[in-house]
């Protein structure tokens, strides 16, 4: 089995350069980083945050994480931003739209302000 251990990390090597010179290519061709990314469009779904595995939820206008459930304050749709200066179209920039309101999740206050606290599923 060292044989086979061995000649799969040479592979993996191989595959890990490979990698990393095909996006270096495709780095130096894009004029703007996010001519890479295609907008990610859908419809009257869940959007799940990864890290806490929590559904993004509007309670009383305040978007929240709470577990997952079957309800329209937990269902988004997407639609692509176009026509802003030096952006193409469909180049990664979407609203976020409450599929029950039709209102846009827009940020509020400053960065700075922003409450750096979790309260787990409970």
């Amino acid at each position: 089995f060292k044989a086979y251990a061995a000649e799969e990390a040479a592979l993996q090597k191989v595959i890990a350069a490979r990698d990393k010179a095909h996006a270096q290519e495709q780095y130096a061709e894009a004029h703007n980083p996010l001519d890479l990314y295609v907008s990610a469009t859908f419809a009257n779904d869940f959007i799940e945050v990864g890290h806490t595995a929590l559904c993004l939820d509007n309670v009383g206008g305040s978007i929240k994480q709470d577990r997952c459930k079957d309800d329209a304050s937990t269902r988004w749709s997407t639609k692509p931003i176009d026509g802003a200066p030096k952006v193409p179209a469909n180049a990664g920039f979407v609203q976020i739209i409450d599929t029950k309101t039709g209102n846009c999740i827009v940020p509020e206050g400053k960065w700075s302000e922003v409450k750096k606290e979790f309260t787990g599923p409970g």
